[in-house]
């Protein structure tokens, strides 16, 4: 007995200094090669082997049972083998469960179709709606939006060219690269004032006065919540549409200004049965967690016209294991060497008292 107990005890030993090793090397091969690598077969079978030893630790060795902080330590280190062991990529092959995938979605849809490497997409057991997805701004000192001229150019480097010019209320000023005019009649903001509900400059509508020559004509240029600019081709202005390109086809481009993005968010409600069972308003590095699943946000941006969502979904099977392990071997630890020292050490620190 005491034969298997000096092999149990070297060899764990071994398997903890290669794991060691092994750590050290796959710091030098980046994700990639370092998932591949501890996921590997022989490895996969070195974790198992590993965690049997920790088991057979606590059954064979009467000393560990005695000791709560032994105990403790290996019955963590156990846990985070079986953890990582079970939140593993072959694991949830083996459970036909995927670990982790993208969904896209619009804004107002619901999808329970992940994409993962499959070739075919995975069904989840429920559904998650893309309630509403917006970005949030700094706070900017310019909320007025700006107008350029735009015209075409065939010698510049993007085939055309863009001016940007002020036009105050109620001053007619030239449009620049054109022998015409524009006027702002009246330039009213949404009841909201000049920043919308997220911190951007809130879409104006404008009435304007082109006028060229003894040609003119007012136009209406309202600009939208979803858009960050509204064009207005100035056909109006010339005889017909040749004799507009050939002038360079100008156009009066309104944009808004540019502001900082200071957060992304997205409004996730899951969806079981056609009830909500979850609700919440996700962010970067905050995301919703249900059913053993984290939904992260990836990307926000516009597909015909609609917001839409890019979400990155990754299974957490294992971490609570993984995280109670680390928790009892801490606790396990702590309690060895600083609130309930052995004998030696006791007796160590009470030489020398009077």
């Amino acid at each position: 007995m005491n034969r298997l107990r000096r092999i149990l005890q070297w060899a764990s030993l071994g398997a903890i200094a290669a794991l060691l090793c092994l750590c050290a090397v796959g710091a030098f091969l980046g994700s990639a090669r370092a998932t591949a690598l501890f996921n590997s077969l022989p490895l996969a079978a070195g974790w198992v082997l590993l965690a049997a030893m920790f088991a057979a630790g606590v059954v064979a060795f009467r000393s560990f049972r005695r000791s709560p902080s032994m105990l403790a330590i290996h019955l963590g280190c156990l846990l985070v083998i079986c953890g990582g062991l079970w939140g593993s990529r072959d694991a949830h092959r083996l459970r036909q469960s995927p670990r982790r995938g993208q969904m896209a979605m619009l804004e107002g849809s619901s999808s329970a179709a992940l994409l993962t490497d499959a070739p075919e997409p995975v069904r989840l057991p429920f559904s998650v709606r893309l309630v509403r997805c917006w970005r949030e701004y700094y706070p900017s000192a310019e909320t007025r939006w700006t107008f350029f001229s735009v015209q075409a150019d065939p010698d510049a480097e993007e085939g055309y060219r863009a001016a940007e010019f002020d036009a105050p209320d109620g001053r007619e000023v030239p449009l620049p690269g054109t022998d015409a005019r524009v006027q702002v009649l009246q330039y009213v903001l949404p009841p909201g004032g000049a920043l919308d509900a997220h911190g951007r400059a809130a879409p104006p509508t404008v009435k304007l006065r082109l006028a060229r020559g003894e040609r003119w004509t007012v136009k209406l240029l309202v600009a939208h919540d979803e858009c960050p600019y509204e064009q207005l081709e100035l056909t109006d202005l010339y005889d017909d549409e040749v004799d507009w390109l050939r002038a360079g086809a100008p156009v009066l481009v309104f944009q808004r200004p540019e502001q900082q993005v200071r957060d992304y968010k997205s409004d996730l409600a899951v969806l079981r049965d056609g009830h909500e069972v979850a609700r919440k308003t996700i962010e970067v590095n905050d995301p919703l967690h249900y059913d053993g699943y984290h939904f992260y946000l990836a990307e926000l941006g516009q597909a015909h016209g609609r917001p839409y969502a890019v979400l990155n979904v990754v299974s957490d099977a294992g971490l609570p294991a993984v995280l109670a392990g680390f928790a009892l071997l801490l606790g396990g630890v702590v309690w060895r060497m600083w609130v309930r020292p052995g004998p030696r050490r006791r007796a160590n620190a009470t030489e020398g008292t009077p």
